[in-house]
């Protein structure tokens, strides 16, 4: 995205935190998250993207560590993935 005001221009870029691994609770609900907001709003361990698709790649990355949970993400929220990161 480029950004523009009085003559300067800009690029913004997204940015992704380190995070908070949640997955070893036996249920993950809104409270729970709600309780760490903190830690999982600390910008700690930026990671930038050159573009959406470097993004999503890294995003799949993380979600296939999560056993059956994949097939569910690529078939419904990245139909494009599917062929691309599908366990063989």
């Amino acid at each position: 995205m480029i950004l523009a005001s009085g003559g300067i221009f800009r690029s913004a870029h997204t940015l992704q935190s380190r995070g908070l691994d949640l997955s070893a609770q036996s249920e993950i609900t809104p409270e729970a998250v709600a309780e760490n907001a903190e830690a999982i709003l600390t910008p700690t361990g930026l990671r930038g993207f050159a573009d959406s698709e470097g993004h999503r790649k890294a995003a799949l990355e993380i979600v296939r560590g999560v056993p059956g949970v994949i097939d569910t993400v690529d078939e419904t929220v990245i139909p494009s993935a599917v062929d691309t990161y599908r366990p063989h």
